[in-house]
């Protein structure tokens, strides 16, 4: 496996918006270059248990 999703538990509930706070975060591991690359920290938009179709790393998709 290169890359690989990863969910956690705040300590602290993160406040988002008026009325939404996330009590998760995620983060994507890449392991298939030379170096390790750990994106920042995100939250799915008001919904916690999403799956991602889809992650860019800066490049064009053709």
């Amino acid at each position: 496996m290169g890359k690989f999703v990863v969910c956690y538990d705040l300590n602290e509930p993160r406040h988002i918006t008026k009325n939404l706070y996330l009590y998760k975060a995620y983060r994507v591991f890449d392991f298939s270059g030379k170096e390790v690359v750990i994106s920042n920290e995100f939250y799915p938009r008001e919904v916690w248990y999403i799956d991602i179709d889809w992650s860019s790393w800066g490049k064009k998709m053709l």
